[in-house]
């Protein structure tokens, strides 16, 4: 009995993967977008364009540098999507 209520299920459960596939990327879907970020002492060279060459030894030193310029480096820095 088990059994034969299992192999009634396969075709269900065949379908709804199928479904899945096509709502959710499949044979239809575009091409993802890959970004690639370079990262360094404090920050990605991508989305601020430059690298400022930050020496950074610690996470504090990070919190001491965006402290001091994340309001400028913010306005300068550009949306990845």
């Amino acid at each position: 009995m088990v059994v034969q209520n299992r192999l009634r299920l396969a075709p269900v459960i065949a379908l709804s993967l199928i479904a899945v596939f096509f709502v959710f990327g499949g044979a239809d879907a575009a091409e993802p977008t890959v970004i690639t970020l370079t990262q360094t002492g404090c920050q990605f060279v991508e989305i601020e364009g430059v690298d400022h060459g930050f020496k950074t030894k610690s996470a504090a030193d990070c919190k001491a540098i965006n402290a001091k310029t994340s309001k400028d480096r913010l306005a300068k820095a550009r949306r990845l999507s």
